[in-house]
């Protein structure tokens, strides 16, 4: 935790003790600081749609990964296309890719989704938050949005199609 969380933390735990010694009689007040504490927890929370440089090259692994798969993860759609990786300035990898979902998943459109490793990320956020991850792929996942690039170095094709199939159907459907 850098420096700022860490005073924003020890600033919120100073307003919580005070709030639980005001009296009845201090309602207005009271709320008005509940209000206050919310924002300022809501300021320790990561953005999750914010994704950092790390983030997007262990994404981009992932994407790698599954869309290189071959017989492990290409009937999980209907088509892939346009996939391009590279390595960019600095040195950071970078993939992306076009992928046509299978038409037998119920309630899922069927129109070409350009996967980037931010879509991915924003995708994979959405399917840990309506809790569609099971614990082994929520850490998983964790560590990718948090940048941790050996993690993506850690899944093998079976983990990156996983990650794919929550992306894209928002649960795991095959296999």
């Amino acid at each position: 935790m850098n420096k700022q969380a860490q005073a924003l933390t020890k600033a919120i735990k100073d307003l919580e003790r005070i709030a639980g010694t005001m009296s009845a009689t201090d309602f207005g007040t009271h709320h008005q600081l509940t209000d206050v504490l919310e924002v300022l927890r809501k300021g320790l929370e990561p953005d999750p749609l914010t994704i950092t440089q790390a983030a997007r090259e262990a994404l981009s692994y992932i994407i790698c990964t599954a869309t290189e798969g071959g017989h492990y993860t290409k009937e999980d759609f209907r088509r892939w296309e346009k996939y391009v990786h590279r390595d960019e300035e600095g040195g950071r990898f970078y993939a992306e890719v076009t992928v046509i979902p299978n038409d037998d998943v119920e309630g899922i459109p069927l129109d070409p989704i350009r996967m980037t490793p931010e879509e991915l990320g924003k995708r994979l956020h959405h399917a840990l938050e309506h809790g569609k991850v099971v614990p082994k792929h929520r850490s998983i996942i964790l560590r990718l949005l948090d940048g941790d690039e050996d993690i993506a170095g850690e899944c093998d094709v079976i983990d990156a199609g996983v990650m794919m199939q929550l992306a894209v159907y928002g649960e795991v459907v095959y296999g």
